[in-house]
């Protein structure tokens, strides 16, 4: 048998200290589950054994500690965050039917000893897993150490190379040497290479001890001998005991089949997605599907489907305004589903309707209001389906966001993800189905309908155990009042998509070019020489070694060369800003102005954006392919690339923008009585603070106070500390510690609203917006500070954040209700932060404004009015 034997404790601390601040989305701590149970699984994986085998030291005093009360004496208590693991390590080791071995008053070294000598002398191939060394004394012929950090097998060769001794006197050489890690005392003074050369001499420990005499050094042989008997009690305290008494049944050893069973609710449990992968997905048979190939059958299906169907549309690729439809799933209880077949090519696809005939009999079942449509991002089906002639009414349950408003924090969403989470069921992944080819077209229909119907019948399933969830933490009316209508909007906008001016953008590229050669050339001149600008390896060397200018910030690999440390740098040399200034034009000319041109479709000679409603922790949109969120709005190259933005002749561009809507937000959030009054009545609100601040007069505020108050005023909201502020207006500490100050004693409710906001947070583990939309903030309970505290930033800033974005999504879908009821051409066509984009008739700018700004300043009610600013012209520059 090929046997692993695993030091436990080794591994638990190993992975503890490896990974660092992991937990799940309730705050629970789970770095060293993770890195054990993947260490676990590396190994089962790569080494293959036949056996396998955990031990673990067992609570209470040893004989070690016996022989010497000092024994171990110095290492720390576990930390709480990993004593608090343990129990569901030991759960996992179960579920992987690894047989787990401890023994009182006894070590796991002993207890791993005792086995690996029992096993090899039975004929056993052993491999004792762990970093420590003094394991070294037990290598032999048949048993190795293999060390997994080195990922290294250790033998009698190595122990040779590396102490000049055998295995067998490991236990020697540990005895002159002592141990810190054990706190074995050993001779002070002697290192790893005296004891070598000690051992050398020397035939055996006891040799050298009644023969001190043979020692040419005065002062080692004095060393050796004022320490006899403390060199004597090391080697006792440093040999291994493989005489423990236990029981050992080599069948129990061997490596079984996991209890998926029982590592599903853990994995779950603590969030391990990519670990949920290995569970063996569910077996097809478990379902009646059916190929419907024939019209006559379709029109039966569609009379058979109940009051809430779930769907699934495959299509050629990602883009639905791109790409063609090839079939549709559908679903009306779990165990029942159906596949319809329109363009597969392979060529034992068999009978298949056209796409007109298949959604000819379809479009009236997807368009009856009487229906609740449910699928896994709907968003998706609804747009590909547009291009048909298809139009959706009647509820619509999109387990994907239903997932995402139950948990916002994760970064992942897809059926694959939910489905692990929820259901406990690992479905076949796109890239497993699709392999080699080319299109989901090339997929053969009997390998095409399981996988898509699989898919509607999952979402079939979670609509089942999603929704009650959102009915329970409250946000149903969140889900049904503003993310299910807002699908039909965001799918309408991503049709309409954007025309921009492509001859604009490249005239941009080439001067954008000159300008960035231009900066390299000064650049060069700068540093005396020339060097990669994009190597922060290069650039430092610059920096801080030709210049000598003073590093603030390391990294890993060398000193950091970020925006933070460029900008600190550029007050005392030039250099440093105009590597920010070359580092800003490049990412402006390869993120927009050569790309944007490149991603016009051909068919509709506009620019069509994805926005993503189950990215942001918060509930802003965001957007992608291209992503249109991140277009400076500053500076001039941000006014020009917002001018490539265009209308078509005869249209024009209308733009509405929030005024300080976060801000106004807080003011009603934390009702304090002097935001609200600048509000009320008008007052700029960065001027107000100001004037305050600096204890002057409203109409003797500088631009530049105005400035700083607009950095607090904001600050306050996103949680800054004194720290961060000094560093945002580069001013000292004490300074910002007094702007803070002054502000919360001039806004006593802002004060008591963070207060509030951080205990309900730590009490009841979430923050929520005005509207109800939940945010967990796990960080709170972190055991880490600064976890801690990027927790109560998140806390006092989320519901600020997230209200603004319900406002903002509630305007999108009163507008774009508006819009149909009056049959208006306008169309809206963007949303960026807290501005709304729209191309409209010139004949209909006065109603279209009107609509506007009332459907976006009654958006909510508030103790402080909303107030929205309108711009229009034929470009984005010219509206904002």
């Amino acid at each position: 048998m090929r046997l692993y034997l695993i030091d436990g404790n080794s591994y638990v601390y190993r992975a503890f200290y490896a990974i660092k601040s992991l937990t799940n989305s309730k705050g629970f701590p789970t770095n060293a589950i993770y890195g054990f149970t993947n260490m676990l699984l590396k190994i089962i994986r790569e080494k293959a054994p036949e056996g396998l085998v955990v031990s673990f030291d067992s609570a209470g005093p040893t004989d070690r500690h016996k022989l010497y009360g000092e024994y171990k004496a110095h290492r720390p208590e576990a930390p709480r965050d990993l004593v608090r693991q343990l129990p569901f390590i030991r759960e996992i080791i179960g579920a992987l039917k690894i047989p787990v071995y401890e023994v009182p008053g006894y070590e796991a070294d002993d207890i791993l000893g005792t086995i690996a000598k029992k096993a090899a002398q039975d004929g056993s191939e052993v491999y004792i897993v762990t970093g420590d060394k003094d394991m070294l004394q037990l290598v032999d012929d048949h048993i190795r150490i293999y060390d997994p950090m080195k990922d290294k097998v250790l033998d009698k060769d190595y122990v040779k190379e590396k102490f000049g001794i055998g295995p067998e006197r490991v236990t020697e050489f540990m005895a002159l040497m002592g141990d810190a890690t054990d706190n074995i005392p050993g001779i002070k003074g002697v290192g790893e290479k005296t004891a070598k050369n000690l051992l050398r001499d020397f035939g055996s420990l006891d040799e050298l001890l009644d023969h001190t005499e043979r020692i040419k050094k005065d002062k080692l042989r004095k060393m050796v001998e004022e320490n006899k008997e403390i060199v004597r009690l090391s080697e006792k305290l440093a040999t291994i005991d493989t005489d423990v008494p236990l029981y050992i049944d080599e069948e129990a050893f061997k490596v079984a089949e996991p209890d998926w069973q029982s590592l599903f609710p853990l994995f779950r449990e603590f969030e391990f997605t990519t670990l949920m992968k290995l569970i063996p997905t569910a077996e097809e048979s478990e379902r009646e599907r059916e190929t419907v190939r024939r019209s006559g059958r379709l029109r039966e299906v569609v009379l058979l489907l109940g009051e809430d169907f779930a769907l699934d549309a495959e299509a050629t690729g990602k883009d639905p305004w791109a790409e063609d439809l090839v079939g549709i799933a559908l679903c009306h209880e779990p165990r029942k589903t159906y596949y319809v077949p329109v363009a597969h090519r392979d060529e034992n696809a068999g009978d298949q309707m056209s796409r007109e005939e298949a959604l000819d009999i379809l479009g009236p079942l997807f368009a009856d209001r009487g229906k609740g449509k449910i699928g896994h991002n709907l968003k998706y089906d609804i747009s590909l389906l547009q291009k048909y002639g298809i139009r959706f009414s009647g509820s619509l349950f999109d387990t994907m966001i239903a997932a995402y408003l139950l948990n916002p924090n994760k970064t992942k969403y897809g059926l694959d993800e939910v489905a692990f989470e929820y259901l406990g069921r690992r479905k076949k992944s796109f890239v497993e189905v699709l392999k080699k080819r080319r299109t989901f077209a090339d997929v053969p229909v009997d390998e095409a309908a399981p996988y898509a119907t699989e898919d509607a019948a999952l979402s079939y399933e979670l609509k089942a155990v999603l929704f009650p969830k959102l009915k329970e933490t409250g946000m149903e009316g969140i889900y049904s009042d503003i993310e299910m209508p807002l699908i039909e909007v965001l799918c309408d906008m991503e049709k309409a998509g954007i025309k921009i001016d492509t001859d604009m953008l490249q005239a941009m590229s080439e001067e954008l070019a000159s300008e960035i050669e231009s900066i390299e050339k000064r650049i060069f001149f700068l540093a005396g020489e020339e060097f990669n600008i994009s190597s922060p390896k290069q650039l430092s060397m610059i920096l801080f070694h030709r210049l000598g200018l003073s590093p603030s910030k390391k990294t890993k690999t060398g000193f950091s060369t970020d925006m933070e440390v460029l900008e600190e740098l550029a007050a005392s040399h030039d250099l440093p800003g105009e590597v920010l200034h070359y580092r800003s034009l490049s990412k402006l000319k390869t993120t927009y102005v050569d790309v944007l041109p490149s991603l016009v479709n051909p068919l509709t000679g506009r620019l069509h954006t994805s926005f993503n409603q189950t990215v942001t922790a918060t509930g802003r949109l965001s957007s992608s392919e291209p992503n249109l969120q991140n277009i400076p709005v500053r500076g001039d190259w941000g006014k020009r690339i917002r001018a490539a933005f265009v209308a078509e002749e005869g249209n024009l561009i209308l733009s509405a923008d929030y005024s300080q809507i976060e801000l106004r937000i807080l003011a009603h959030l934390s009702g304090d009585e002097g935001l609200i009054d600048a509000f009320r009545n008008g007052i700029d609100i960065h001027t107000r603070t100001a004037s305050e601040l600096f204890d002057t007069a409203i109409e003797r505020v500088t631009p530049e106070m105005r400035r700083t108050a607009k950095t607090v005023n904001f600050g306050v909201i996103y949680g800054i500390s004194a720290f961060g502020l000094a560093g945002t207006l580069n001013i000292g500490r004490d300074e910002a510690d007094r702007y803070i100050t002054q502000y919360f004693a001039r806004h006593p409710g802002v004060k008591r609203y963070t207060e509030t906001v951080l205990r309900e947070a730590r009490e009841r583990g979430y923050v929520t917006t005005f509207f109800g939309r939940r945010r967990p903030v796990p960080e709170l309970k972190s055991g880490n500070r600064i976890v801690r505290q990027q927790g109560e930033r998140f806390a006092v800033n989320s519901p600020v954040q997230g209200t603004a974005a319900d406002i903002i999504k509630i305007a999108m879908i009163r507008i774009w209700r508006k819009f149909i009821r009056e049959d208006l051409r306008a169309r809206m066509i963007l949303q960026i932060h807290d501005e709304l984009l729209f191309e409209l008739p010139r004949d209909e700018k006065s109603r279209v404004s009107v609509i506007v700004r009332q459907e976006m300043e009654q958006a909510g009610s508030f103790s402080v009015p909303l107030h929205v600013d309108i711009g229009s012209g034929r470009t984005w520059s010219e509206a904002h």
